[in-house]
């Protein structure tokens, strides 16, 4: 099997010359060059991806290093496992490392690494499809070297681990396992779905940095079939397993949120399904379930804006005869992925109406005056400022106030009644 005219179909010509010219490059210093990994897969798949992974014997720095200068690109080194990135002139990426064996301290910890040959490189890879490695060398480029029948697996649709030790030794491969499986449609082969059921029972989750674990999710969540993707984390206990604040979904409001960010025309990203597991929980172990994933600092503001706030909020949407300015108040203390899931908790076709009508109109409304203005009437900065111009922006929104001249008027009638109680 050749795959060399399928890369180049799939990449420029400039990138299958640099491709090619890598293969020619090692070969005239002893060395073999191979495409490793999920580019090979995708390849015999049909699938997009534009990953270029090489692997080299005799060391990948020293050889990123030199097909950089000879085509005119820079190095980025990750110097403790002998790889680097080639940044080339062009755009593109590749990624070189040393052909490697690795050794785990214990489960869960980065690996140590030390120089070995192609089999044991392909040895060390999580499952069968992913040890595939399609040759560059001049003698059979385009050869796909396949020393663990990935290509019958994939034929079979099944994932399977190279070896029983795969998940002891990285259990971030457990959620590996399930993106894979779903994304392709693929079985989990048996003794392989064994060895995740005991890894779980051992707890080697608890093994892995909130980091790792962190990324593994975010990978998951942002997938077209996330959701079918939990399902199976459900299955295996691989979501409890990272926190118990987890392990209990509301299905109905997960399924629901795509429908909502389509109807509000909000972006869908992970962090919508993530708040959604969530959106039950009370704030303290939510948190705690937040930080062991890892969620920056940001998303963890948003997300306990929206568990502290948004039970209040659906109860005034509630209210038959709610003013603008309180569902504009009560929803702006959401993120707004809180309004797609108050959109698939609720149903309730009013509340839908005033989650439109905040996103599309009360949101965006502004006001046409500003602490300039009210200095220029002859009052002095302060806290009252910012007091008066939201009783301002609530009378706009509640359709009591329209023109410039309108606002400022209100302005100063607010100002001069807080004046005088100050007095």
């Amino acid at each position: 099997m050749n795959l060399f005219g399928e890369l180049s179909a799939r990449f420029s010509s400039q990138v299958a010359n640099y491709l090619r010219e890598a293969g020619q490059l090692a070969a005239r210093r002893g060395q073999y060059c191979y495409i490793v990994g999920g580019l090979v897969r995708d390849l015999l798949l049909g699938w997009e991806n534009t990953d270029i992974d090489l692997v080299v014997s005799g060391g990948g720095i020293t050889f990123a290093e030199e097909i950089a200068a000879h085509w005119g690109g820079r190095v980025v080194v990750f110097g403790d496992f002998d790889t680097a990135k080639v940044l080339l002139p062009n755009g593109w990426s590749i990624d070189v490392a040393g052909s490697r064996k690795e050794y785990y301290p214990r489960p869960g910890a980065l690996p140590r690494v030390s120089a070995a040959d192609l089999w044991e490189d392909l040895w060390r890879r999580d499952f069968t499809i992913n040890a595939l490695a399609l040759s560059l060398g001049p003698e059979d480029l385009g050869k796909v070297v396949d020393p663990f029948d990935g290509l019958g697996d994939l034929r079979r649709g099944l994932i399977r681990v190279l070896h029983d030790q795969s998940f002891h030794d990285d259990p971030t491969r457990l959620y590996r396992a399930v993106r894979f499986g779903v994304r392709y449609g693929f079985q989990l082969e048996e003794r392989t779905r064994d060895l995740m059921a005991l890894a779980v029972e051992q707890g080697l989750v608890r093994r892995l940095s909130s980091q790792r674990l962190g990324a593994e999710i975010r990978k998951i969540l942002a997938e077209k079939q996330a959701l079918s993707m939990i399902q199976m984390l459900m299955e295996f206990g691989l979501l409890g397993a990272i926190h118990r604040a987890l392990a209990e979904i509301d299905w109905a409001l997960l399924w629901g949120i795509a429908p909502a960010l389509r109807a509000l025309d909000l972006p869908c990203h992970g962090f919508a399904y993530l708040a959604g597991i969530l959106f039950h929980q009370s704030l303290d172990p939510a948190m705690e379930a937040a930080e062991r994933l890892a969620l920056s600092g940001a998303e963890r503001r948003k997300l306990r804006n929206l568990l502290a706030n948004w039970r209040f909020a659906l109860w005034c949407l509630h209210w038959p005869q709610v003013r603008p300015s309180t569902i504009h108040d009560v929803l702006s203390t959401l993120p707004e992925e809180g309004l797609a899931l108050l959109w698939a908790h609720s149903g309730a076709p009013s509340i839908k109406e005033r989650l439109i009508a905040y996103h599309h109109r009360l949101s965006k409304v502004e006001l046409l005056i500003g602490g300039n203005d009210l200095t220029a009437l002859g009052y002095h900065p302060g806290p009252s400022f910012g007091k008066v111009l939201r009783r301002v922006l609530q009378a706009k929104l509640d359709g009591e106030v329209a023109t410039w001249e309108d606002e400022l008027s209100l302005a100063d009638r607010l100002m001069g009644q807080m004046t005088k109680e100050d007095a």
